[in-house]
């Protein structure tokens, strides 16, 4: 265990989340997994479910003795589709997952950090926090505000001795694709990088004395290319990607 030092992470039931765990626990860290559905060594934690949330971080602080120091929000839902044929219920249960449990979990937490005065909130976006897919807009979007959401909570928490990191992996080799809630569309499988460059990310977000505001694990080729080209062009080459 890394100084007695203790990490809570969301959506460890499979891809990145399963790696992280896995990898973080394997380096020396006390690492409390959760997952939507409570398994052998997972605590379930539904972030749709606020009593889910409260009790699951009543457990986390009992475990911890109210020493957690970190929570990697990792659980996230995909709706794939034309903006025209996702509902608003869709659109609000990708929200209810990605945005508002976050938030809510994150708060819930902040009162352990606070009372330790320190601690690492490490916020894992996308690349669709930073660029918008056709037929990944309702994930986009979800994503885009939880960029929005962690900006400002970075912000807010300055001098606090809590420390706020945006991870935003690309296309990595995960369940992400066959997960995603499709809307008259099917994903196809593309071949994506090894989880491993996320959990290095993550482990200097963890680990460094000041951690950076974002860390592109993957794909920045599309981050540069959003940055130099007109719109217009990039919105052709965003269309092939």
């Amino acid at each position: 265990m890394k100084d007695n030092k203790s990490i809570l992470i969301t959506g460890c039931g499979t891809g990145i989340g399963q790696y992280l765990m896995c990898a973080l626990r394997k380096d020396g860290w006390d690492v409390i997994a959760t997952d939507k559905e409570e398994s052998e060594g997972i605590l379930r934690l539904d972030l749709t479910d606020s009593e889910s949330i409260e009790q699951a971080v009543r457990k986390v602080d009992d475990i911890t003795e109210g020493r957690l120091y970190a929570l990697i929000n990792n659980a996230g839902v995909a709706y794939a589709g034309k903006l025209e044929n996702i509902t608003r219920d869709d659109l609000r249960h990708q929200f209810e997952t990605n945005v508002f449990g976050v938030h809510e979990l994150t708060n819930r937490v902040m009162s352990i950090f606070r009372k330790n005065g320190e601690g690492r909130i490490i916020n894992i976006s996308s690349i669709n926090g930073r660029v918008s897919f056709p037929e990944m807009g309702a994930y986009s979007a979800s994503k885009f505000a939880l960029e929005a959401l962690t900006d400002a909570l970075r912000l807010e928490l300055k001098g606090s001795g809590i420390k706020v990191s945006l991870i935003e992996p690309g296309n990595i080799e995960s369940n992400f694709r066959r997960n995603a809630i499709c809307r008259n569309i099917k994903l196809e499988s593309k071949t994506g990088r090894s989880p491993e460059i996320v959990y290095r990310k993550v482990k200097r977000a963890l680990e460094s004395r000041n951690p950076k505001m974002r860390y592109s694990a993957g794909d920045g080729y599309i981050l540069y290319l959003r940055k130099v080209l007109p719109d217009v062009i990039f919105e052709k080459v965003i269309k092939h990607v």
